[in-house]
């Protein structure tokens, strides 16, 4: 949680205006789908987290346990996305911590 709080306060000082970056044109949806997916791919976790659970019928539906979890996984994700090519432009590494400052502890 802390780690997740330092790199958003990293991303939101200083953030330039949505227009002077340039998006993605439609040819690298699929990409974008694909490393999407990829990073949502939680089987190893859900399969465990169903069978531990004392009422595994919550666990899929709508108001669903793993519904709710997805939904708010799904939301940090697209935040840390838009805010680090937002603040970074092309210059954003393959992991957004990466492009936080080193010289502050």
């Amino acid at each position: 949680g802390v780690g997740l709080g330092i790199t958003f306060y990293y991303l939101v000082i200083d953030l330039p205006p949505v227009t002077t970056r340039e998006f993605a044109n439609v040819s690298t949806i699929p990409a974008f789908f694909a490393i999407t997916i990829f990073a949502m791919e939680a089987i190893g976790v859900v399969m465990p987290l169903e069978n531990n659970m004392e009422k595994p019928r919550h666990f899929l539906g709508i108001c669903g346990v793993l519904s709710q979890g997805m939904s708010g996984v799904t939301l940090i994700y697209m935040a840390l996305g838009f805010l680090g090519y937002l603040r970074y432009g092309t210059n954003t590494e393959e992991s957004i911590t990466l492009n936080l400052p080193v010289h502050e502890w």
